[in-house]
């Protein structure tokens, strides 16, 4: 496995096969397969040509049956795999139509093989589709988990963390999967908190020891904050089984456990339910970091303009360093009283952690380079505060600050600002402004 510049494995923008992709070489032939032609998705669908296959999964603590990956597939075409179809319905104009027929399909064969709710099958899954979801009984909750693909998320966070919401209020579990080939792909898992992260199949093939501690180490803060299970596949041997055991990872597939198949054996009821544990506050996302903070119920400090500059810049002077799977929020009432030296210190971030969102309350949101932005509606209270939100694996830390409308001592400009390091507030507040930005990043 090489490692590019960024420090990243492999190539992240698509989902490879489980088999090894030891050279740059490989890597560009496995992208240069022929994608399924998306146009005539909706005859194929229609037609009844997309079959669904059933990977075994394998719980590594209990060393029993843990449920099943849904693979879908084209009848009509021999060498088009899970991957590519996977493909084609990402590049359609109506991902979430043929992503909903598909898990439809796929639920349909679930039921025709005898599989019950006692069996937890793990679907793929495309944020357009979440919208299409029926709700399920709550005998079946979480029988079913969505893995959404972790790029996703970061294209449309606003319309992602809403439908990730409704999709568990329906009884449906949330997991993300193709995580790990660089720490960047973690950034968004604080803000998800997936009941299953999913590793990469090619994390499997990663030889950098150094690289692997660093992954470990963030896997397992998730696992130790919210008892999520993190899953690896493309397992071939058991050199993949110990080194999976090594990350802490409990749930694994691949070949090593046997093929997919379309007549899978129903499971029984596990003696331990090992999702049992994992805790989802499933908060609606409404207010801003400044309201938030109001909540805790603590007293705001005041503090001079000048004062405030000095602290928004020591926290983000720390967040520079908080490390690629970070998450930092910078909300700015106006440009104008935002020092040129700390819009710097915004633009060197950019490249050091995993997300940064900039959001101002001018007419036209700054344009920055690598940094999330999105124009903000000029009725919302976001408008009107100042501050920085920093969640990362390790730490998190909230400013956020309000004007004052009587001026302070001698005329002086004065604002009530709020400090807290309390994990589930930062996390409020940076969800609360992501939710905002309908757009990806600028580039």
């Amino acid at each position: 496995m090489w490692k590019n510049k960024n420090g990243s494995y492999g190539n992240i923008l698509w989902e490879p096969c489980a088999t090894t992709c030891a050279s740059p070489t490989h890597l560009s032939n496995t992208v240069r397969r022929r994608s399924v032609d998306s146009d005539d998705l909706e005859h194929v669908i229609r037609h009844g040509l997309i079959g669904t296959k059933f990977e075994p999964v394998h719980d590594n603590v209990t060393g029993s049956p843990a449920g099943y990956v849904v693979t879908p597939f084209r009848r009509d075409i021999d060498d088009c795999d899970s991957d590519r179809l996977r493909e084609s319905i990402q590049q359609s104009d109506h991902t979430g139509d043929y992503d909903s027929s598909i898990r439809g399909i796929a639920l349909r064969d679930a039921e025709n093989a005898g599989i019950t709710h006692n069996t937890r099958l793990f679907f793929s899954a495309e944020p357009e589709s979440l919208v299409t979801l029926e709700e399920r009984p709550d005998s079946q909750a979480r029988s079913m988990i969505l893995k959404l693909d972790h790029t996703s998320v970061r294209d449309n966070p606003a319309a992602v963390l809403r439908s990730i919401r409704s999709a568990r209020q329906m009884g449906w579990g949330i997991g993300i999967r193709n995580v790990g080939l660089d720490l960047e792909s973690l950034s968004f898992i604080p803000l998800i908190n997936p009941s299953i992260v999913g590793l990469h199949p090619d994390v499997l093939r990663i030889e950098d020891r150094a690289y692997l501690s660093k992954l470990t180490w963030l896997l397992q803060s998730h696992i130790e904050r919210t008892s999520g299970v993190i899953f690896a596949r493309g397992v071939r041997d058991e050199r993949d089984v110990d080194l999976a055991e090594q990350m802490g990872v409990r749930l694994i597939s691949g070949p090593f456990f046997g093929p997919g198949t379309e007549t899978p054996e129903p499971l029984e009821m596990a003696a331990e339910d090992y999702l049992a544990d994992h805790y989802t506050r499933n908060k609606q996302v409404q207010g801003t970091p400044y309201s938030i903070s109001q909540s805790l119920g603590r007293d705001p400090l005041i503090t001079s303009q000048d004062l405030l500059l000095e602290e928004i810049r020591s926290l983000l002077e720390r967040a520079k360093h908080a490390g690629p799977s970070a998450v930092v929020v910078v909300v700015h009432s106006s440009d104008e009283c935002l020092d040129p030296t700390i819009g710097d210190l915004i633009r060197s971030i950019a490249p050091e952690v995993g997300v940064l969102a900039s959001v101002s309350g001018e007419s036209v949101a700054t344009t920055l380079p690598n940094i999330m932005t999105g124009p903000l509606d000029s009725s919302d209270p976001l408008r009107n505060e100042y501050g920085v939100v920093v969640v990362s694996s390790d730490w998190s830390a909230m400013i956020t600050a309000h004007r004052l409308a009587r001026p302070g001592a001698e005329g002086r400009t004065d604002f009530e600002t709020y400090f807290t390091t309390d994990r589930f507030a930062c996390v409020d507040g940076a969800r609360a402004v992501l939710s905002r930005l309908a757009s990806r990043r600028n580039v």
